[in-house]
């Protein structure tokens, strides 16, 4: 099956399913919540997060698989009764939307089965933009919903600490390259 084609009938029969990893606050060694994970099809070549995002926006189809791919993680997060909070990663086309998406946002957060106080949008440091103004514009619509804000994978991106302070997110997540092996390295 032509690759636009599948990600076309994943849309439409909503053919993903959510993995949760947990996020622990080291801290006092507690479970903070849990990232949500997007997984396509098992049996097709857009099973990986990677694939299938890449294919969706080759297709032109991003916003609407990220739109789907939110309401699932928030549906079986419910579903699971998972204590703490919901992280989720989103593009850098979906924090910068437009009015129109935004509605669309807007009344997804009001039709979620969890609380928008206990969703925690993540902004991959390595999808800025230049532009740190419409992110920080962005990341207030998204607290006007209720919602809290990570910067994911801090150090291997396009955010600067003048961008960090500017973006004030309630969540850091530093990238894994600066954190692999720190137990042995004194």
């Amino acid at each position: 099956m032509q690759i636009k084609a599948l990600v076309k009938e994943i849309l439409m029969k909503e053919n993903i399913t959510t993995w949760y990893q947990p996020i622990i606050n080291t801290q006092g060694n507690r479970l903070l919540g849990w990232e949500g994970l997007t997984r396509g099809p098992s049996v097709t070549p857009l099973h990986s997060a990677a694939a299938l995002f890449r294919a969706a926006h080759e297709a032109g189809k991003l916003k609407p698989v990220e739109l789907m791919c939110l309401k699932n993680a928030a549906i079986s997060f419910e579903q699971l009764q998972l204590p703490g909070k919901l992280f989720v990663n989103v593009s850098h086309e979906l924090f910068l939307a437009g009015n129109h998406l935004r509605n669309q946002l807007t009344e997804l957060a009001k039709a979620s089965p969890i609380s928008a106080n206990r969703v925690v949008v993540e902004l991959t440091g390595q999808s800025a933009t230049s532009d740190v103004e419409k992110l920080v514009e962005a990341a207030n619509f998204f607290r006007s919903l209720g919602v809290e804000i990570a910067i994911d994978d801090l150090g291997v991106g396009k955010i600067s600490h003048s961008d960090w302070m500017k973006l004030e997110p309630e969540y850091v997540k530093v990238s894994r390259q600066f954190i692999n092996n720190i137990e042995k390295d004194p």
